[in-house]
């Protein structure tokens, strides 16, 4: 989990919102401790977390903060037009967001106007080609006789979606160099409801959509610790896991014709190529059904782990297919964990 420490302060004045008061000690400012620890991918150290956007207030004034922008700067958190508590005992709500250090854009945020304890995200869309890491934190019934600090936890609400690309040892002394990959037909926009923490990260159910708004998602990159997408014999060394695209919680379709799939283009280079009949002028295409993970869903802050591991029979269509397996990693800050396996045919390429 990441944690920002939301410190507390003391007086405000009443009835007054959005008001710095004057007059009145800088220890009583409702302020931002630089506490930042425990973190977790994609938000993954405390210089990755610069920036979230708070909400909240007390009874009757719940617009205390409406986005104010809280930023990392000289070593402390701060905010512009400081604000203090009304007095030692009233509660005050809070929520904030992050989305990869920027603001959200199209989307609508409020508190939720019932109960003011969680933010609404309202037509929250998948942007960037799924770059960006959102996150979210709230504390509730907070006062500043309770505590000298109202502490933030900040949980990841989206799903991350990875690629491992491998292959066996056929594939020694050949050159895999993948193009044009495309993630095809996942819903990128619905709206979150931000009440309900399940263990260690928020349920399903707080992401609602209609499934319309469906895109493809691509310009996708070699992840940390790789340099490009290509493959070069069958060594670990030699392979690669995609940058993690950042998706919208949503059932995982399971009937064919209506699965995620994954295209993309291979290129083949090497002498060995020749001994297998396989090209190196035109390059092969694939077009993948994704398998499910177990639940036949994408939860939010759940890592998913698409792995295919190549060989030689894939570029020749008189010979065996392969699989792809799907793993689930629960909490993106533990080890990865098997908690689900699904598969589907690879399949061989055709040159295009």
């Amino acid at each position: 989990l990441i944690f920002a420490a939301f410190a507390a302060g003391a007086m405000v004045l009443a009835g007054c919102t959005k008001t710095e008061v004057t007059k009145v000690s800088e220890s009583r400012a409702i302020g931002f401790d630089n506490f930042v620890s425990n973190s977790v991918k994609a938000i993954d150290e405390t210089k990755d977390l610069t920036k979230f956007y708070v909400y909240g207030g007390y009874a009757g004034n719940w617009d205390v903060f409406s986005g104010d922008e809280v930023y990392y700067s000289n070593d402390a958190w701060t905010y512009d037009d400081t604000r203090y508590w009304k007095d030692e005992i009233t509660t005050y709500n809070f929520a904030a967001y992050s989305n990869d250090n920027k603001a959200v854009s199209g989307a609508t945020v409020a508190l939720d106007g019932t109960d003011n304890k969680h933010l609404v995200i309202t037509n929250y869309e998948i942007s960037d080609n799924g770059n960006n890491d959102l996150v979210y934190a709230y504390a509730t019934g907070e006062s500043q006789q309770a505590s000298a600090n109202v502490d933030f936890t900040f949980y990841h609400i989206l799903s991350k979606v990875v690629f491992d690309i491998t292959a066996d040892a056929s594939l020694n002394g050949i050159t895999l160099e993948f193009s044009d990959m495309t993630l095809k037909k996942v819903n990128t926009k619905a709206t979150f409801t931000g009440a309900d923490l399940s263990g260690n990260q928020f349920a399903a159910n707080c992401w609602v959509g209609d499934g319309s708004t469906k895109t493809e998602i691509t310009s996708f990159t070699a992840g940390e610790g790789y340099t490009d997408l290509v493959i070069t014999g069958s060594s670990a060394d030699e392979q690669f896991r995609t940058a993690p695209k950042f998706m919208i919680p949503q059932t995982v379709p399971t009937e064919d014709g209506s699965k995620f799939e994954l295209s993309f283009s291979i290129s083949v280079s090497g002498d060995k190529a020749a001994e297998y009949n396989i090209s190196t002028t035109t390059p092969y295409a694939f077009s993948i059904e994704l398998p499910a993970p177990t639940g036949n869903a994408w939860i939010p802050g759940y890592s998913y782990i698409y792995t295919a591991k190549f060989n030689i029979f894939n570029f020749n269509d008189e010979l065996e297919p392969i699989t792809f397996s799907v793993t689930t990693v629960n909490s993106w800050g533990t080890p990865d964990i098997n908690t689900g396996l699904g598969s589907t045919d690879i399949g061989t390429g055709v040159t295009e």
